[in-house]
């Protein structure tokens, strides 16, 4: 597999996603950030697995990215909920040998790696560089034992005391990049008027309700149908992203808002119809709120989404959780209509200083990616830094923004 070499060509990248969305999306947004500073030198090919193509082949991207494909011998993405230990080891024994026999065929030569730190190894020596897509303070409890590599993280400053202690501690260079969501693109999708864009706009600003249950593990079914029968009873507006239930929910929800299966999530939430976003607390979904100066009711159901709803609660306080301390606990129908109700209350006192600490949030993320900003000060650094590193070519990163 080869592609014409740029003339100044420096080196060749290859990105190695966790096959997941919540992975592949950052490292293929973190690919785009670096083409872009990198137009004309270095080439990125993405690697994932043939089902995974088909999910992506679509994706608007420059011309010095391409993908590469290995065999699907992980479960399906529709079977991982099926059973996740199997999954997860998967992915652990069976991808590598795939991975080094494509590495055989790739031109021109590979002379970095930028890899989930999920699958951190050693492939034919080639340096590596990691991707942190969660929060740092969980990044602890992952603790890699690394000493040959570089972290990127997708945080800043939400977390600088973190950052700057892990700074200390770790055996590696560490480099917090910024939120490793498609901002770059906001400009470009504006024009696309879809029929959701069409909804938004007709409703009065801070008025609707957004709501997604992420992309893979999600509320049960008795969980969305008090949720489904309390938007019914109240009156605030909302935006319910249902994926497969989208068909049933429409029929449960009543006429005060809409029910789709997919939408342009960080397009949604800057729109200025949006009041408040449900969400699981996925890191992504994170970001893009913070980016967008979105207050978050969270309702966390798997691993780290936890540890996220208490920064958003206690530490960020740019936003509340909802219901208790396990995904199994119900949030009836009584609960979500108080959440609904405060969040339809301009005057309410708690969520006016939530949408104050959303706000002040936003101004940060805007100011971290802007030209100078700490995010695009630390992805030059970044750059620079592993283009003339002879040992390790690209570095790793702890996200924050």
């Amino acid at each position: 597999m080869s592609m014409e070499l740029p003339p100044s060509f420096k080196g060749h990248v290859v990105a190695l996603p966790f096959p997941t969305r919540g992975h592949v999306n950052p490292l293929i947004n973190l690919c785009k950030f670096l083409a872009s500073r990198r137009p004309c030198d270095v080439i990125i090919t993405f690697v994932v697995t043939q089902e995974w193509l088909g999910f992506i082949q679509s994706y608007p991207k420059p011309h010095t990215i391409r993908f590469a494909t290995i065999p699907n011998v992980i479960p399906l993405d529709s079977q991982i909920l099926d059973d996740v230990p199997s999954f997860t080891e998967a992915v652990a024994t069976k991808m590598r040998p795939a991975l080094e026999q494509l590495l055989d065929q790739l031109h021109p030569k590979v002379t970095a790696i930028v890899s989930d730190a999920e699958l951190a190894t050693n492939l034919r020596n080639i340096p590596v560089a990691l991707l942190w897509t969660m929060l740092a303070s969980f990044f602890e409890t992952f603790r890699l034992g690394k000493t040959d590599c570089l972290l990127l993280n997708t945080i800043q400053e939400l977390e600088a005391e973190r950052i700057n202690y892990l700074k200390a501690i770790l055996p590696f260079r560490l480099y917090p990049i910024g939120p490793a969501i498609p901002f770059m693109e906001l400009d470009s999708s504006a024009s696309n008027v879809d029929h959701i864009t069409t909804w938004l706009d007709c409703q009065p600003n801070l008025s609707v309700l957004y709501i997604s249950k992420g992309s893979s593990f999600s509320m049960s079914r008795p969980q969305m149908e008090e949720l489904a029968s309390a938007l019914k009873t109240c009156e605030i507006r909302f935006l319910w992203v249902g994926r497969s239930d989208a068909e049933w929910l429409k029929e449960k929800c009543g006429d005060n808002g809409l029910v789709v299966p997919w939408c342009d999530q960080l397009k949604v939430l800057c729109h200025a119809s949006i009041a408040g976003f449900w969400s699981h607390c996925g890191w992504n979904s994170i970001l893009e709120a913070c980016f967008a100066g979105v207050p978050i009711l969270g309702f966390p159901v798997f691993l780290d989404q936890f540890s996220n709803c208490r920064h958003i609660a206690e530490v960020w306080k740019n936003g509340r959780k909802v219901g208790g301390d396990r995904s199994e606990d119900l949030v009836t129908e009584e609960e979500i209509l108080e959440v609904a109700k405060m969040v339809a209350d301009v005057e309410n006192d708690e969520w006016k200083k939530i949408k104050e600490k959303a706000k002040d949030l936003k101004a940060l993320f805007r100011g971290a990616i802007a030209r100078g900003g700490s995010s695009d000060m630390n992805m030059n650094a970044f750059v620079e830094t592993s283009s003339r590193d002879k040992d390790v070519y690209f570095d790793v990163h702890v996200n924050q923004s």
